[in-house]
């Protein structure tokens, strides 16, 4: 696992669909849930006619620390809920990007709030128990 300001990275040998399924289940083992699915190489070809290699998105979240960061400032709406982003490389190497809430928060000034800080922090542990998870997958 590599984590940057923004993300943690994890490089999986397996196919696109095996990694979403242990994306999930390491997501599950930490309070979280995946909200919706992306694929951008279907809607792609859907849209515009162009092939694109599997690239998905998967929109994730943590009901209590979600909900306790709208109470907060509901304008967290416009970063949550957080990103994981699967890419085929290879038929069975798929890379992993899941979005560090802390460094973002950080990156885009919204780091103003304690609670904020806080549920950020929160956040970036789990997520980054996940891409651990994954990592000894």
């Amino acid at each position: 696992m590599v984590k940057s300001d923004l993300a943690f990275k994890v490089v999986l040998s397996v196919s696109m669909e095996e990694a979403v399924t242990l994306v999930n289940e390491a997501l599950i083992s930490e309070d979280f849930e995946v909200l919706s699915r992306i694929d951008m190489d279907v809607k792609f070809k859907e849209k515009i006619g162009r092939d694109f290699r599997p690239y998905t998105i998967l929109t994730v979240s943590s009901t209590p620390l979600a909900n306790a960061a709208f109470n907060e400032n509901s304008e967290i709406g416009l970063f949550l809920p957080g990103r994981i982003v699967l890419e085929s490389i290879k038929p069975r190497e798929t890379v992993v990007l899941i979005t560090n809430p802390l460094g973002l928060i950080k990156a885009v000034g919204f780091d103003g709030s304690e609670v904020i800080r806080l549920l950020a922090k929160q956040g970036s542990e789990h997520l980054g128990n996940v891409a651990k998870k994954l990592g000894t997958s």
